[in-house]
């Protein structure tokens, strides 16, 4: 909806006559799984919620994919400086969250210090919406951003993480109350995804399932890890273990990974198709999803693929597969930042059937704790105590 559509009906107190309000800032609908969760989120809210996605930035591959029972307003066009449209940004937000009961920064940082600006000039509660560990995520990407997190953090009405490992984190920078800081679970639209995976695999891309598929989905960033994986391929192909490495996903480190296969010998075996709207039938006709992230906070991707019934490998790094995998329970995890470990591991579920069996099974039950009716009653909870001036 445009400016004039999105402007607010005037605030009144919650009671019977009408809905608990909710506004989500984004910063756009980037490619990645906190947006797609977020999406997921605001599909499962209960129509009792009513809901509008603020968007800064009117751009991303997911922008179909927004639900058509929440409303949504854009601040800027894709390429028009955000400087010039700070003023439209100002009167959108206050009037949007005048209107709200709840306002929730969708990601991380900038979104939520957008939320936050709306919360000070409406005096709503606002929730910070964390995807990420944000203190090795700050080490490794931006140790600036400390400053903010540290300030900003601890005077938000409520902090959501998605993992115990992932709150610690966030305790680990800035100082959040206890009784503000929540974990919940991100949740997995088991119908959705399963309803995705029947679509028929892109053409030209069924030739790279004439072998075993190792793949790998997410955004091509160093902490991803892409590069153990590629080298984990490379050992198990001079084994003699023949098969093929799917790559899901685009990023800055592409250039460098499509050179680093090069530079193994592996390029032939390695297919890396860039970011694809739909990966679920790929995911689906693989036989192991590998994550060699050195930095996690739940991983989106390993639920997803323990839904489908795909086997899963995963480095035990900070701060979510171990949790999520009930310590490997319900997948392999092995040491972080260690390709022969990976190899390893890979290895196992690339030959041995029964185990393959075993991990997808497994994984699809423990897939099942995060559906969307066991979720969602968190966030309801948490947006009635809010709405309603209770301490979180």
């Amino acid at each position: 909806m445009d400016a004039a559509a999105s402007r607010p009906r005037p605030a009144d107190s919650l009671g019977a006559a009408r809905r608990l309000r909710v506004v989500v800032v984004l910063l756009k609908l980037a490619g990645g799984g906190a947006e797609r969760l977020v999406l997921d989120v605001l599909r499962s809210l209960p129509p009792s919620i009513e809901r509008v996605l603020l968007l800064i930035r009117r751009e991303g591959p997911y922008l179909e994919e927004i639900p058509a029972d929440v409303r949504v307003a854009f601040v800027a066009e894709p390429g028009v400086r955000l400087l010039p449209a700070a003023p439209r940004m100002m009167g959108m937000l206050r009037r949007l969250c005048t209107w709200a009961d709840v306002v929730v920064g969708g990601m991380e940082e900038d979104a939520t210090y957008a939320a936050f600006v709306g919360g000070l000039l409406s005096r709503r509660p606002v929730v910070g919406w964390v995807h990420t560990s944000l203190e090795p995520y700050i080490r490794l990407v931006s140790p600036l951003a400390r400053h903010p997190v540290r300030w900003l953090y601890p005077r938000l009405a409520a902090v959501v993480c998605p993992s115990q490992g992932a709150a610690r984190a966030l305790q680990a920078v800035a100082a959040v109350p206890a009784h503000r800081l929540h974990v919940i679970p991100n949740l997995v639209d088991t119908a959705r995804i399963s309803r995705m995976a029947t679509e028929a695999i892109p053409a030209g891309m069924t030739s790279v399932f004439g072998r075993p598929v190792v793949v790998g989905v997410g955004r091509l960033y160093r902490y991803k890890g892409f590069d153990l994986v590629l080298k984990a391929h490379r050992a198990l192909r001079l084994q003699g273990l023949d098969h093929h490495l799917l790559l899901l996903g685009d990023g800055p480190e592409a250039p460098a990974l499509r050179a680093l296969a090069r530079g193994l010998g592996v390029e032939a075996s390695v297919f890396m198709p860039g970011f694809v709207p739909n990966p679920y039938p790929l995911v689906r006709s693989a036989r192991v999803l590998a994550l060699p992230s050195r930095l996690e906070s739940f991983s989106m991707v390993l639920l997803e693929a323990m839904t489908l019934g795909v086997p899963v490998v995963a480095a035990d790094c900070c701060c979510g597969p171990a949790e999520l995998l009930d310590g490997g329970r319900y997948g392999l995890l092995v040491q972080e930042d260690d390709a022969t470990a990976l190899a390893g591991a890979l290895a196992r579920v690339l030959t041995d059937d029964a185990l393959a069996r075993t991990l997808a099974r497994e994984g699809q039950e423990r897939a099942a704790m995060y559906a969307a009716g066991r979720v969602i009653p968190q966030w309801e909870r948490l947006f009635t105590k809010l709405a309603g001036g209770g301490r979180p």
